[in-house]
């Protein structure tokens, strides 16, 4: 009966969140002065996964750095579409966004919307140490365009197969470290036919096919650069021409995608039509062992997880490409990779009415302090240098799940894909051009080869008119 409760709460849980997520953001100007604050910092940003405790924290810490200034938070679960029609309108500006994409803010700023933020990039965040030079290397220039700064990352952005940890532990199944050991996996699983508490027979994956990567990508990406190597992927951006779509690890990585993500019987039935929300609901209740998924994944199913206390969830290393015997395809450098596809970062929009205080958001962005509040309140991590490891305070307090995340930050090599080409900038080419996601075309059906093929036949017609929309001869 306790079983039977349990579930149900979890099912009243998912029936209710769309009036959770529907909060929205306050777009009220009136602002309510604490008594010794002489001026205000507006601060919009992105209301989602990550919930919007930690960011009341922040601005406690900020507004106990700064005495004078009062902090006005607006979350906003729309803020990547509502802030373009802002920033062109001119109306409700805020004087400091966080969005989920550093695509957009490139877009404003070459239309003179944005404030450049090179000057914060200069100023001391740490023990002397600039705001730049405690970035993370992968991830110091992901904002640099025409040589100044435009915005600041957020986060390290860790997807990939998040397992049930308990589950494995009680049935003895080994966290595969190949793309080989990960079929095996598969295979047992299936063959073991066991059962969840409510007698649905337990699948290798569920995911939210209803989306359009399913949060494969991530995995995706991995797996080609593990196969090519980084310099491949730095030689890709450089886009000198259709041919780098005819990099080999690029087929590899779909094969695998398909092998796994398209296999029926891997796979919980209804999968491909399932929303994130009752893809991961179904993970929590135990109906599928593995889900690809994100560093968000334990803040935003937090109010669930307490029916399952005991449950251990954790993030694994991307199993490595290997061959049918298990033998490592991998280019020698990334067997131990982690590809950060982190896009979320804070900018100040140039109509700000406070910008010297959205300077100094920025710049407390970047301390220590600031990255604690966020890895402690979150279980994520932040692209900055900070004490993470698993000797620090953070590490000790948290969860299995963060202290998965922790590792893979600090015990594999990040990369992250960063390309300024003008043919790239205007959106007209990427990681994916074709349909920006080859789990769309997976899933209606295309075979891997055919969608490789196709993606190279589509750059190619088309390059020579997309340089000259960009006035590249």
């Amino acid at each position: 009966m306790m079983k039977l409760k349990r579930i149900l709460a979890l099912a009243m849980a998912a029936a209710t969140v769309g009036s959770f997520a529907a909060c929205g953001g306050n777009n009220s100007d009136s602002v309510s002065m604490d008594e010794g604050r002489t001026s205000v910092l507006k601060v919009e940003y992105l209301k989602a996964g990550y919930g919007t405790e930690v960011f009341d924290k922040l601005a406690e810490a900020f507004m106990k750095k700064y005495t004078d200034i009062q902090v006005v938070l607006y979350p906003n679960e729309n803020v990547n579409g509502d802030t373009e029609t802002k920033l062109s309108s001119g109306k409700n500006i805020r004087d400091v966004y966080y969005v989920s994409y550093y695509s957009s803010v490139r877009r404003w700023a070459v239309r003179d919307w944005v404030e450049p933020i090179t000057d914060v990039y200069g100023q001391e965040a740490q023990d002397g140490k600039t705001v730049k030079e405690v970035l993370c290397d992968y991830t110091e220039d992901m904002c640099l365009l025409n040589d100044e700064y435009w915005a600041l990352p957020q986060e390290t952005s860790i997807g990939g197969l998040i397992y049930n940890a308990s589950m494995f532990e009680e049935n003895g199944w080994k966290v595969p470290t190949t793309t080989k050991e990960l079929e095996t996996l598969c295979e047992t699983i299936v063959k073991a036919n066991k059962k969840s508490e409510d007698g649905t027979t337990i699948k290798p994956f569920v995911y939210c096919g209803s989306g359009n990567d399913g949060y494969w990508n991530t995995i995706l990406n991995t797996w080609w650069l593990q196969y090519s190597g980084a310099e491949a992927l730095e030689s890709f951006s450089k886009f000198e021409s259709p041919e780098v779509f005819k990099d080999e690890g690029r087929l590899k990585a779909l094969e695998l995608l398909q092998k796994f993500a398209f296999n029926g019987k891997y796979i919980l039935p209804n999968t491909q039509s399932k929303d994130a929300n009752t893809a991961q609901l179904d993970f929590l209740m135990g109906k599928a062992a593995m889900i690809p998924c994100g560093s968000w994944f334990e803040t935003e199913m937090q109010g669930w997880l307490e029916y399952y206390p005991d449950v251990e969830f954790k993030m694994m290393a991307t199993p490595v490409v290997s061959d049918a015997n298990g033998n490592s395809l991998a280019h020698d450098k990334e067997t131990n990779c982690l590809w950060d596809g982190g896009t979320a970062v804070w900018f100040i929009p140039k109509a700000a009415e406070n910008k010297d205080n959205a300077k100094k958001w920025i710049n407390f962005l970047a301390s220590e302090e600031s990255c604690n509040i966020w890895t402690e309140y979150t279980g994520a991590t932040r692209p900055f240098e900070y004490d993470d490891s698993s000797s620090s305070e953070v590490y000790q307090k948290a969860s299995a799940f963060s202290k998965s995340l922790l590792d893979l930050k600090n015990n594999t090599t990040a990369y992250k894909f960063i390309t300024t080409h003008p043919i790239a900038l205007a959106s007209y080419v990427g990681l994916w051009p074709q349909q920006r996601s080859p789990f769309v075309s997976l899933y209606n059906g295309g075979a891997a080869a055919s969608y490789y093929a196709a993606d190279y036949e589509y750059v190619n017609d088309n390059w020579n008119t997309w340089k000259g929309l960009v006035g590249i001869q």
